[in-house]
């Protein structure tokens, strides 16, 4: 959680779109400036909705998504100054929708609205706030900034008492500066908790805390004598299917309604995906012996090693599992150019798929939900080298281009959605990485799958929804983009936190 004493204008160039010279971003900030709002519970504070970047707001729709059944967005206010009235707010099931129209202004940043939380009595823990903008409208009143836009992700978090006030009765007295000065000389304060007295943030409870404390609870200043205490945030979501990564050059599992990853104790190599048997009795990855001698090793989800498939003398990388579990995609050098090929799950029958296409070293191999493609990453011989997605048949016929133009967005880490009609893929187009979507057949361009301020990568999809990893705050985080527009945070990562692939 990021401090700050004044606002900050955000730079336009960190803001910028894929396809645009600009954008807006849509975010909440607590008064002083922090990406969290600490609410007491069965109390009320206040957080502003901020709006960043080149043409203004005359009009926006926005909904908020949270947990209702531990915070409410109870009432809203305007600043008169930026020319829109007091929004709308309409509740929904763990959603809010706020709106408002109006002559806005072309400023680079517009502080919309005042919004009020509450948590509830009973709560213990927070929610994290994520945004679906619906609509928004620039400050000419015309021009639309939906295409282009950015958001933020936002936490309300739980307290249950204040800084200074160690009887808890949400009443900071000079009782509570007694209780301080007491524990300070090493009197017995038996059933208060010290720790709440430390207002002055020196991590020791002192009488320099009783002073102020006192001096708060006069009228006076006392640092952050009376501020909320943080207990809880907003909770992670369980993993909705067993996850494998790599963690440097470790793999690491993430076990199906779990948070916390955990180390298998093996190694590999982290440029190509791990592949899960559909069955989740083991997790096939790339092992390199040394130079260009390959393992394709099988291991099981506890981390004990099955066996080696095979060992590769010619650079053979990235084996993918069939949905069914018969059959094994890869890629080899064994060729030029190196290609695609199949082989049967016990490595048998290896069979070559294309040979006019370079198939990228660090493509991932996925396989349709239905069996009956694959796709992949490469360019063609002939045409060096824009590299585009292709989709092929595993009997090696029927190889075409995901959509025409796909060498403009260098489509990486390409998954397909459990329907098998629409393709997830990362792209660092205009040097802003997000996540994309296009439909495997028909489309010309890719849409962005999420809004989030942040590079975001690793695509995943599961029925829940498309998983990616992203940095939209202080660390790593992998999230979950429901169907509805909803992030969920799955885990918290490092930045060695590379290639994930859930068992579908």
């Amino acid at each position: 959680m990021r401090r700050a004493l004044v606002y900050t204008v955000l730079l336009a160039t960190a803001l910028l779109a894929p396809r645009a010279t600009s954008a807006q971003l849509v975010e909440l900030r607590s008064a002083s400036g922090d990406t969290a709002l600490v609410i007491l519970t069965g109390d009320t504070a206040t957080a502003h909705l901020y709006i960043s970047g080149t043409g203004g707001v005359s009009a926006y729709d926005i909904t908020i998504f949270l947990d209702d059944s531990r915070v409410q967005l109870v009432s809203a206010d305007t600043f008169s100054y930026y020319n829109l009235p007091v929004p709308t707010i309409t509740p929904g099931t763990n959603e809010v929708q706020v709106t408002a129209s109006g002559v806005g202004r072309t400023d680079f940043t517009m502080v919309v609205a005042k919004l009020t939380f509450e948590m509830n009595a009973v709560a213990a823990e927070g929610s994290l706030l994520s945004f679906r903008v619906n609509s928004l409208t620039a400050g000419d009143g015309t021009t639309d900034l939906l295409p282009t836009h950015r958001t933020s992700i936002f936490q309300t978090c739980q307290a249950e008492q204040q800084w200074g006030d160690l009887d808890d009765t949400r009443t900071i007295t000079s009782r509570d500066a007694l209780i301080t000065i007491t524990g300070a000389l090493g009197l017995p304060t038996t059933g208060f908790d010290l720790t709440a007295g430390d207002v002055d943030r020196d991590s020791l409870t002192t009488t320099r805390d009783a002073l102020f404390i006192l001096s708060y609870a006069i009228g006076l200043w006392g640092d952050r004598a009376g501020t909320n205490r943080l207990n809880r945030c907003a909770p992670l979501l369980p993993a909705p299917a067993d996850l494998a990564f790599w963690r440097s050059s470790d793999l690491w599992v993430l076990d199906a309604a779990d948070t916390i990853p955990r180390p298998l104790g093996v190694a590999g190599w982290a440029g190509n995906y791990p592949s899960w048997a559909p069955d989740g009795s083991a997790i096939i990855y790339t092992h390199s012996v040394s130079g260009w001698s390959w393992d394709f090793v099988r291991v099981t989800p506890g981390g004990s090693i099955i066996d080696t498939l095979f060992v590769s003398t010619s650079g053979d990388y990235a084996p993918s599992y069939s949905p069914d579990g018969t059959q094994i995609a890869f890629l080899s050098q064994r060729v030029s150019p190196q290609s695609l090929y199949v082989m049967n799950a016990d490595g048998s029958s290896q069979v070559r798929l294309t040979d006019t296409l370079w198939i990228d070293a660090d493509t991932r191999i996925e396989w349709r939900p239905d069996g009956n493609k694959i796709l992949f990453r490469g360019y063609n011989v002939g045409n060096c080298c824009p590299r585009k997605m292709w989709t092929i048949n595993p009997d090696g016929t029927g190889l075409a281009e995901v959509y025409p133009g796909s060498g403009g967005e260098q489509g990486l880490d390409a998954i397909w959605s459990p329907a098998g009609d629409t393709v997830a893929y990362y792209s660092n187009h205009s040097g802003l990485g997000r996540v994309y979507r296009v439909a495997a057949t028909g489309d010309s361009i890719g849409v962005p799958a999420s809004f989030l301020s942040s590079t975001q990568n690793y695509p995943g999809w599961l029925p829940a929804g498309i998983t990616f990893r992203a940095f939209p705050r202080s660390g790593y985080e992998w999230y979950l983009l429901g169907a509805s527009g909803r992030h969920f945070r799955l885990f918290r990562g490092l930045s060695s936190d590379v290639r994930a692939s859930w068992r579908r």
